[in-house]
């Protein structure tokens, strides 16, 4: 009997919220596996870059997603675009892939394998598990399959998806039912992937160890005790479980509207030539001077650095050293991109 891998997604997941009490079946797991406490998130930590690192093995500028949103010159290097299923669409219909390495679909494709994923998270996050549209990978999202000609078939077998709710209890249900009774019972891929968008969705709007947070890991555990005792009670020792989390959380004291400030206080001021497109992610930026003008990422950077809520920042050096920046290969974000 040949192994098979689950890679089991938890957005949003710290170690720190793994305990006996709040999430008892994880746990255990935990208790009675192996971990792996020499890893990091990639940056910029936000979900759809790093849910790519996963599947790709590798860092954001060389598989070219840099952001949930982003420019992509190669697409259109005057427009800030969300990473989400229409917008992927439309890049790979004129660039044909928004990525720029093979992802898992196609490396297993290669050997002759397959894949299949349950995904609750956001459109991008689940259509860059296939967004090449291989045969050989299965996508199933409230919102579409890939190949679309399955989403007929999966309504009709398991119902339609409850609606949308902030812990997203149901829908979680629903999803590990379609896992365990389609993906793993008849699909039965080399390497399956289930993606849990909490305790990430709850903890945008709700504190880390709050009410709401530890409800959201509550309900998330209890649907990895039913994959466990799926495992159990089918006698598949065949499956291992890959348990892997895209990004934490920090507590911050407000929002910095970026986009109004470099508007405001530095394009208007400073009348240049050049656009400065912002692309926010999370507590990051990613900032494009289009077309580049040194004199105008100088300004920029030295604005920024003179504001309080302003952290390191980096830059490619590829030219030469940009003072007041780190370079960009320090994070494994220097690319095209």
């Amino acid at each position: 009997m040949n192994n098979k891998v689950i890679v089991l997604g938890i957005d949003g997941l710290q170690p720190s919220q793994i305990t006996q009490l709040q999430m008892p079946n994880l746990y255990r797991m935990l208790e009675n596996g192996t971990f792996f406490s020499n890893h990091h998130s990639v940056f910029p930590t936000v979900t759809r870059v790093n849910t790519v690192s996963m599947l790709t093995g590798c860092y954001p500028g060389h598989h070219g997603l840099v952001g949930n949103t982003m420019v992509i010159k190669d697409y259109d290097e005057s427009l800030v675009i969300p990473a989400l299923k229409p917008q992927i669409e439309s890049v790979n219909k004129k660039i044909k892939s928004i990525l720029l390495v093979p992802n898992i679909v196609d490396i297993l494709s290669n050997c002759g394998m397959r894949f299949a994923a349950v995904n609750i998270g956001s459109s991008g996050n689940a259509y860059l598990h296939n967004q090449t549209l291989s045969d050989n990978g299965i996508v199933i999202h409230p919102e579409f399959t890939i190949p679309d000609i399955i989403y007929p078939e999966i309504i009709s077998r398991f119902g339609e998806w409850p609606v949308k709710s902030q812990n997203d209890e149901s829908r979680l249900k629903h999803a590990m039912k379609i896992f365990t009774s389609h993906v793993l019972d008849e699909l039965n891929p080399e390497v399956s992937m289930f993606w849990c968008n909490n305790p990430d969705s709850v903890q945008h709007y709700s504190p880390v160890g709050g009410e709401s947070s530890n409800k959201a890991l509550y309900i998330v555990d209890s649907q990895i005790g039913r994959l466990h005792k799926y495992i159990e009670t089918k006698g598949r020792n065949d499956l291992n479980i890959v348990v892997v989390s895209d990004h934490g959380y920090s507590t911050i004291k407000g929002v910095v509207d970026i986009e109004n400030f470099v508007k405001s206080k530095i394009v208007e001021s400073i009348k240049c030539d050049e656009d400065i497109l912002v692309a926010p992610n999370g507590g990051s930026v990613l900032f494009y001077v289009n077309p580049f003008n040194k004199n105008t990422l100088e300004i920029l950077i030295d604005r920024l650095i003179a504001q309080p809520w302003c952290g390191n920042i980096f830059a490619s050096h590829k030219d030469g050293d940009v003072e007041g920046t780190i370079d960009l290969n320090k994070i494994g974000l220097n690319g095209i991109r």
